[in-house]
């Protein structure tokens, strides 16, 4: 009995520790999303030359419950909802492969992506605020997201409030008559020159090198260094020559601030393999890092840290469990013998430890629902305990003692036990059934309700047992 309880809470502990630790897990919904990028292009081309496209390529998916699409200025997407029971992973490698064949799409647009659509809430938001220039307000923010997605859990690191990069090259028409040139002159040598481009590979002894020409213009200056034309007598007219080009940002209608002073946030959103207390170490130690090199004038405020409402949520669960231990201690203590009161709640406590040791292997983490489901539980897996005390206890005051009373004493209530835990796992069980997106969350309570319950049983039918056999009948004096 001491051999089987020490490996239960060894191992629930070591659970505990190897479980993820969230505030909420990340929502999967059962859908594909495919997304395109056209710059410059007009929400009736978007939908005409890319977005129907993609639609006639997707076509007679099997598992399609339903398709929405949308078209916009530079942009568009199109949803795939699959159906219930449908594998939505097969469907997301399907659709990404049907939508790589598309030939013949406009050129200038960015890769499609086709992900599997996964709402993450943002655990840490950095606000970087101050009466600076937009471009180093963006370049900062820019800087912190890098650092911290190197981080444990930073991998889905974005920057909000952002406006998106532009360079625009305003054209003059007396400059271009005065060379001879057209607007076609000048769009013709920005796409033919700003491009990165395959070259082929090379075979070594070392291996295989691929060769790629790397010549997209992204700065103001390189702009205005790419040539228009060549005259005969070797001179050479650039974009600057004729143009005044502008490196800024997209006119969109964007007003951050915060404490009234230009701002953006840096959010890290939760990754799918995530615990918030080594996240919130490494940011706390990066941002104090970062806090040296900030420039002049910026200042770094910490908006949303999640950590302090997930050990606000783990407090109570525990505070709760304690509390309910005290409670089932005090009262056997005051109506049953004092070691069935010892061993009894010891085997509460044992049954919550060794609770946790299957649910990081069946993909449940320590989130806002399982601690709910624990909270639920916690109630209903003390009375397997008491019980059993309580039979063993009734068999001792009858003069019976040792292991054969306890055993005996055990195997009275042992079908009633074992049926109101059955029952009620039963009545669990249809959680981890649910179709749709609400199943990721109620499934939770339903595995830690059932994982709680079966160590409860196994506490109460084997240890506790083995624990009690030593109580003998209470000295009437």
């Amino acid at each position: 009995g001491n051999l089987l309880m020490v490996f239960v809470v060894i191992a629930g502990v070591f659970s505990f520790n190897k479980m993820e630790k969230e505030f909420w897990p990340p929502g999967r919904d059962n859908s594909v999303q495919v997304s395109a990028s056209w710059p410059g292009a007009s929400p009736e081309d978007m939908e005409s030359q890319v977005i129907i496209r993609i639609e006639e390529a997707t076509a007679g998916l099997d598992g399609v419950d339903w398709v929405r699409s949308r078209s916009g200025e530079g942009f568009g997407w199109v949803s795939i909802q699959s159906e219930s029971g449908a594998d939505i992973d097969a469907m997301t490698q399907e659709v990404r492969s049907r939508v790589e064949s598309i030939s013949g799409l406009p050129t200038g647009m960015d890769p499609i992506r086709v992900t599997r659509q996964v709402g993450r809430n943002a655990s840490f938001i950095i606000g970087l605020h101050g009466n600076v220039d937009e471009r180093t307000l963006r370049d900062t923010a820019e800087r912190l997201r890098d650092q911290i997605s190197l981080l444990p859990g930073g991998a889905n690191t974005e920057v909000w409030g952002a406006r998106p990069p532009e360079v625009s090259i305003e054209v003059s028409e007396a400059s271009l008559q005065a060379f001879g040139l057209t607007f076609d002159d000048v769009a013709r040598a920005v796409r033919s020159s700003s491009v990165n481009a395959g070259a082929g590979a090379v075979r070594t002894a070392d291996g295989n090198f691929q060769l790629q020409a790397r010549n997209l213009a992204d700065t103001e200056l390189d702009f205005e260094n790419i040539i228009i034309r060549q005259t005969p007598d070797g001179g050479i007219v650039r974009i600057g020559d004729v143009a005044t080009v502008n490196d800024g940002f997209v006119d969109t209608n964007l007003y951050s601030r915060m404490n009234g002073e230009p701002a953006m946030l840096v959010a890290l959103q939760t990754a799918d393999q995530f615990n918030i207390w080594d996240t919130k170490k490494a940011v706390d130690e990066a941002l104090t890092q970062f806090r040296t090199t900030l420039p002049q004038g910026l200042q770094l405020t910490i908006v949303n840290d999640e950590s302090e409402g997930y050990n606000e949520l783990l407090s109570l669960l525990f505070q709760n469990a304690a509390q309910g231990f005290f409670l089932i201690f005090f009262l056997l203590l005051l109506t049953l013998h004092p070691k069935v009161a010892f061993w009894s709640t010891l085997g509460v406590m044992t049954a919550f430890a060794g609770s946790f040791f299957i649910l990081p292997y069946i993909g449940v983490s320590l989130n806002f629902m399982s601690v709910f489901g624990f909270l639920l539980v916690l109630g209903i897996m003390v009375d397997d305990a008491i019980i059993v005390g309580e039979a063993v206890y009734e068999r001792a005051e009858r003069g019976h003692h040792g292991a054969d009373a306890a055993i005996l004493a055990t195997q009275i209530v042992l079908k009633p036990l074992v049926a109101s835990v059955f029952v009620t796992m039963i009545a669990f069980a249809p959680m981890m059934m649910f179709s749709g997106e609400v199943r990721q969350f109620t499934s939770a309570i339903s595995m830690v309700v059932i994982s709680t319950l079966i160590f409860s049983l196994i506490e109460s039918l084997i240890i506790l047992p083995a624990h009690l056999a030593h109580v003998t009948k209470p000295n009437p004096t």
